[in-house]
């Protein structure tokens, strides 16, 4: 583990280790005969919502005032990578903001398991909050053919089987 500082200043914690073990033990999670990761079984594990929130929140900009947390597990997601990089959080469920509060003017980074992630954007610009950038957890490919107004970046891909490959990196900026 080793603390990283943000442009700010604000110090952020970082579990070293690298994607393509973090990547077995997501697919580690998956059912029996299944390929694709079970996100309840991963965000349960310490070790891996951890190592996970930590790859995250490096690539989150020292200017962001409030991470925003979407889809599955937002709650929880959302936590883990406020804990890691020190600013609150919120999360949105189905119903709209579930947990926490947006204020205006609000520079966020919005962190999902998948591209549910995308789908609060349209929504932000009403309440004037700014979405800085997206951060996903795990895309699929056809992702990369849409474009996003907003800087997505992604840790790994997701195929059509369910597979998961490591390909991080910015899906667009």
């Amino acid at each position: 583990m080793s603390t990283v500082r943000s442009a700010a200043g604000a110090a952020r914690l970082h579990f070293e280790g690298n994607l393509d073990e973090l990547a077995a033990d997501l697919l580690a999670t998956a059912a029996p005969g299944g390929a694709r990761s079970d996100v309840s079984q991963w965000m349960t594990r310490p070790g891996i919502l951890r190592r996970i929130a930590s790859q995250l929140s490096v690539r989150i900009a020292a200017d962001t005032d409030r991470i925003l947390a979407v889809g599955p597990g937002a709650v929880v997601l959302g936590s883990a990578v406020s804990l890691a990089t020190g600013l609150p959080f919120a999360a949105v469920g189905d119903e709209g903001l579930a947990f926490g509060s947006l204020h205006d003017d609000e520079r966020v980074a919005v962190v999902s398991v998948d591209e549910e992630g995308l789908s609060v954007i349209d929504e932000l610009a009403t309440r004037r909050v700014v979405a800085a950038s997206i951060h996903l957890v795990m895309a699929r490919r056809s992702i990369l053919d849409s474009r996003p107004a907003v800087p997505t970046f992604h840790l790994f891909l997701v195929d059509a089987a369910g597979g998961i490959s490591v390909e991080e990196g910015p899906t667009h900026d």
